[in-house]
């Protein structure tokens, strides 16, 4: 084969480490089969099933959560989610993207203002992800040199984050897969509907009713810029992502959350001492300084710039957002939501922006 020909772009870089050495991956209990299923039968604990489907160049997720109410009505939440094409990558990042979406919901459901509203009582609690992957969870559990490090890295983050601001303890169990364990079963079939397209892909994070009016009001607002994105999770956010294979949109995602490798995230977290960027200027090392400013990608930044026409240091514009801004005439610049599209072709061009740089994963 010559070096050549294979599109460096595409491959995965693995570092020696996937953590830093002093850091924990997440607390996991991998049971006997049947001790294994009789836990998710009788434990009352708070459980979020995930699983995963692939199938040719195809992968979903499937998210299941309940839970009873304080006037003994059960609050359900069911996700599935296309995440793209898979080509190149295996099952277990596929696994462990499903485990991610489940953290995800976590962290809305135990929004910083619910945290407040509550006190201490959500340190108390533990939620467990229960996943019928055994190399997904023990991959999460004891990272190490190996592929998927970009998703599990972004597992531990988000794990961090809700313990940082004190939310629940987060737990990976493993069920066997097919023993009838009824989350597991419906997880499993919302991944296999959401790459089989018998069910249109969720765009929020609930169907109930009740769970949708609080997380709608806290989704994203923690870690998501003001002005990345006005118009709600939906058509727009999968289209872009349907798009894309599984390490752009992984990609994307740490652009769009801010949850990367850019020094100011792992700085608000704890997991180091510094913001600022390497650059000369000294600069906090955020997602707009990086897409923008940042001289030590000024090469690659090249080409962006030239697609960008009139539109460059709106953010939301790079990474398929619509922006709330308005012309000195008082119309809005991306016009009405309804009629609003987002721009593609820049998206893209801000992707192979960012694994250009080599800065993300």
């Amino acid at each position: 084969m010559q070096l050549d020909s294979v599109d460096l772009t595409e491959m995965e870089r693995i570092d020696p480490f996937c953590i830093p050495p002093w850091q924990q991956g997440i607390e996991a209990q991998i049971l006997e089969g049947e001790e294994a299923q009789k836990w998710a039968e009788d434990s009352d604990e708070l459980k979020v099933f995930v699983d995963a489907s692939y199938r040719g160049h195809n992968a979903g997720v499937g998210v299941y959560h309940s839970a009873r109410r304080s006037d003994n009505s059960v609050v359900e939440h069911r996700e599935a989610v296309k995440i793209g094409k898979n080509a190149g990558y295996t099952s277990t990042h596929v696994e462990l993207t499903a485990i991610q979406a489940a953290l995800e919901l976590i962290s809305a459901i135990w929004s910083p203002d619910t945290i407040a509203r509550f006190g201490n009582k959500a340190r108390d609690l533990t939620y467990v992800i229960v996943s019928d992957s055994q190399s997904a969870i023990r991959a999460v559990s004891r990272p190490s040199r190996q592929s998927g490090q970009a998703v599990i890295r972004l597992i531990i983050n988000t794990t961090m984050e809700i313990k940082r601001r004190g939310g629940p303890h987060i737990r990976l169990q493993w069920v066997p897969a097919h023993a009838m364990v009824v989350g597991d079963e419906i997880a499993d079939e919302l991944a296999k509907q959401a790459i089989e397209g018998t069910l249109d892909p969720i765009p929020g994070l609930t169907l109930s009713a009740a769970l949708k009016k609080t997380l709608m009001h806290t989704e994203d607002k923690l870690e998501k810029p003001v002005d990345i994105d006005t118009a709600l999770p939906g058509k727009h956010t999968k289209s872009i992502y349907d798009l894309q294979t599984y390490k752009r949109a992984a990609v994307l995602c740490q652009l769009r959350t801010g949850k990367c490798r850019l020094n100011s995230y792992p700085a608000k977290i704890g997991a180091t001492n510094s913001d600022r960027c390497t650059c000369r200027g000294r600069q906090p090392e955020t997602v707009r300084h990086f897409v923008f400013e940042c001289p030590l990608w000024k090469e690659e930044r090249k080409t962006l710039q030239e697609v960008a026409g009139n539109r460059w240091g709106y953010l939301s514009f790079f990474l398929g957002g619509r922006s709330e801004q308005r012309l000195p005439s008082g119309e809005l610049l991306d016009g009405k939501a309804e009629s609003w599209k987002p721009n593609v072709d820049v998206v893209n061009q801000t992707i192979e922006y960012a694994m250009a740089t080599g800065r993300l994963c």
